[in-house]
């Protein structure tokens, strides 16, 4: 195989690794329908590949492979913390994974703290305290101290806070950070590809 070829391949293998733009976390049971779908039409809109699940995993069921695949071939991360979201394993397995994926990659993360403060989630107060504890108690104290790092490092992120105002306003904000995010990301994997074929 020449030099061109082996630059060919190790190229399309690259391009191959991203299957979305985006995969979107969240917990169906307490974030708006209009919201989070809202989101998902107006990112498709902008040609921004998004990956969203909103099937709720029954108790004792692990994440599906299509997902954690989602996780995994995925350029950046959009996950909306909200009130409920501790309460979910599948969440916080969601979550666990995609900081791996992130770190190792070195991908994007943006957090949008849905009608709540990032400290809540940061500091694992009120409803995401009690949920931790009860976790705990089911799943292992070693499960949920990886739990609770997730959710201090996701935090710890630059993100959104919706608190109040309307919904349109607040979807237009995410998906203009987003566009200009895999925009960004798009041109980097370029420039690499370039300078791998010099």
């Amino acid at each position: 195989m020449s030099e061109a070829t082996a630059i060919k391949e190790i190229i399309k293998e690259i391009s191959d690794l991203t299957m979305y733009d985006v995969f979107l976390s969240f917990r169906s049971k307490d974030v708006s329908e209009n919201f989070v779908n809202g989101l998902y039409e107006a990112l498709t809109q902008k040609d921004i590949r998004t990956f969203m699940d909103s099937e709720e995993l029954e108790k004792g069921q692990d994440l599906p492979p299509a997902r954690k695949d989602a996780i995994e071939h995925s350029r950046m991360y959009i996950v909306v913390f909200s009130e409920n979201y501790a309460e979910s394993r599948w969440c916080m397995k969601e979550l666990v994974q995609i900081l791996e994926w992130k770190n190792k990659r070195k991908q994007r993360m943006l957090p949008i703290f849905y009608q709540m403060k990032p400290g809540e989630v940061r500091g694992q107060k009120q409803s995401y305290e009690e949920a931790l504890a009860k976790h705990a108690i089911d799943y292992g104290t070693y499960k949920v101290k990886k739990w609770r790092e997730a959710l201090t490092e996701a935090a710890n992120v630059n993100g959104k806070h919706l608190l109040d105002g309307n919904r349109d306003g607040w979807i237009s904000s995410i998906v203009e950070e987003i566009e200009k995010m895999v925009a960004e990301d798009k041109l980097t994997a370029r420039m690499k590809k370039l300078k791998m074929s010099i």
